[in-house]
């Protein structure tokens, strides 16, 4: 017969290990597995030994170097769409670079700066065309975006420019024109993006939304005024979707973590979604 000593000590041993088995559990990341390891275009895929994430676009693997990136297109934040596959899959789409901002982000640096000539406070914005425009001074910031706390600003490794290859466009100088590119919300709930040089937006609709992963939690408040309306976007369209790609200035080593908590690699760089200060002067 047990004595309640002993069951007390066997009650205490299986409670320990429950817990440990819940801890094992918790740092398990989730394998998106494909059973017949089919890929097609616009798939996120993965290899079982490497974190990295790939879009598969003009038959080509393009890499998301950090996963600021990633979560500028809009893709999801549990990783949820991205397929496990085989390294002898993966290598029958030849290498495509990297996958550059969405049109429309911001972002600064953290510490010394990302860009030669400017200080690290200053903040770029991503045209259609992956080139990156400063922007003038935190009141130009403000205003044009309106975001007083700077919080649609990705905040990004200092080495991030010397990594890759982004030009450089004219400055944003004023608040007067919004961006191409721009994805915005109205004061009475809509959203838009913004064309033709600042002159027209278009509404976006929530179908719109959701077929090309905008952000709308990162929508500029801003104002159209003054400017024509063009159709709405109702559905997804090719141009909206489709990624621009960077060309490495150094040796490919970054990777995207499935989870922002657990790195794959010492080289991971995931870039936090805090608020900028200030900008360029």
């Amino acid at each position: 017969m047990i004595s309640d000593n002993e069951n007390k000590k066997m009650s205490k041993k299986l409670i320990t290990s429950i817990v440990a088995l819940s801890f094992v559990a918790a740092l398990v990341v989730p394998a998106f597995s494909v059973g017949a390891q089919t890929v097609s275009e616009g798939d996120l895929v993965k290899t079982a030994i490497d974190d990295t994430i790939y879009l598969i676009q003009g038959g080509k693997r393009l890499a998301f170097p950090y996963l600021s990136v990633y979560r500028s297109w809009g893709y999801p934040a549990d990783f949820g769409t991205v397929k496990t596959v085989t390294q002898a899959v993966l290598d029958t789409y030849p290498d495509g670079g990297y996958v550059c901002f969405r049109p429309g982000s911001l972002f600064r640096g953290t510490g010394a700066g990302v860009y030669p000539g400017y200080e690290a406070r200053a903040v770029f914005y991503v045209t259609n065309d992956c080139e990156l425009r400063p922007v003038r001074s935190a009141t130009v910031y403000k205003t044009l975006f309106g975001d007083p706390t700077f919080k649609n600003t990705w905040w990004i490794p200092d080495t991030f420019l010397s990594r890759f290859t982004y030009p450089l466009a004219s400055k944003i100088e004023s608040a007067a024109v919004l961006p191409d590119g721009l994805f915005g919300k109205l004061a009475d709930g809509r959203y838009v993006l913004i064309t033709d040089n600042g002159t027209k937006y278009r509404v976006v609709t929530s179908a719109g939304i959701s077929a090309n992963r905008f952000v709308t939690a990162r929508a500029a408040n801003i104002s159209v005024a003054g400017l024509t309306e063009g159709t709405s976007v109702t559905g997804v369209e090719s141009a909206l979707v489709t990624v621009k790609t960077l060309v490495p200035s150094v040796a490919p080593g970054l990777t995207v973590a499935l989870a922002p908590d657990t790195p794959a690699a010492a080289t991971i760089v995931a870039a936090s979604d805090i608020g900028g200060q200030a900008l360029i002067d």
